[in-house]
């Protein structure tokens, strides 16, 4: 996969950077799982994105990422827009890889007692399935070797012939293979040597996981 390095300007003159970070290739000019922080300074000030590295690798990514947080001065700890004169957005010092925050094991054990039993309403459940179906696809041979990446399982479906139902269960590490390829979505690598299909275990908290971060 390939990892871009980027920041986010004001357009006020002269501009300021609040945000650095490190991303596949839509994250830069994403909006999805910024912070309110964020969405009010975009909203205040305006947005230039600027993609300063890449396409690299994540390791490589991740070093420039702690470096220019650190040399622009973005970290912050205030979550806040209440200072005009604060607006940095990274609330870590960068670095933390391709998979984002990890939860200690107490607070997972807490997330699944809470979610366990849980109802979701058929509102949430659409909301789930639309934003699954919007998920960046990558498509790998058997060996683990990237073949091609797709913006959305439509995409991926319109491309190779595959019907999408299929490729999401592949996604979903409900099926092994579909069509001779091993489908993920693009935060989920995939490695020949780990299992290719779920434990049921698994597959709850991967659900439970899901249920918490749309119906937040």
């Amino acid at each position: 996969m390939s990892f871009y390095g980027y920041k986010h300007w004001t357009l006020e003159e002269p501009p300021r950077c609040f945000n650095v970070g490190k991303g596949l290739r839509k994250r830069p000019t994403s909006s999805r799982s910024r912070s309110h922080k964020w969405h009010a300074i975009v909203k205040r000030y305006g947005l230039r994105v600027e993609i300063c590295i890449g396409p690299t690798t994540n390791a490589e990514a991740c070093t420039w990422e702690t470096e220019q947080i650190d040399a622009v001065g973005t970290f912050s700890t205030n979550h806040s827009h209440d200072d005009p004169n604060d607006i940095g957005c990274n609330f870590t010092r960068g670095g933390e890889g391709v998979i984002g925050r990890k939860h200690d094991e107490a607070t997972r054990q807490r997330i699944s007692m809470t979610m366990r039993g849980r109802k979701v309403s058929d509102i949430v459940r659409m909301n789930m399935q639309r934003a699954q179906s919007k998920r960046s696809i990558v498509q790998y041979d058997l060996q683990g070797n990237v073949i091609a990446s797709y913006p959305s399982q439509a995409e991926a479906e319109r491309s190779t012939g595959n019907a999408a139902s299929n490729i999401s269960k592949c996604c979903r590490r409900k099926a092994k293979s579909i069509g001779g390829f091993v489908w993920r979505y693009e935060d989920d690598r995939f490695e020949p040597k780990t299992p290719a299909v779920l434990t049921e275990e698994h597959c709850r908290k991967i659900s439970e996981a899901a249920m918490k971060r749309y119906t937040r």
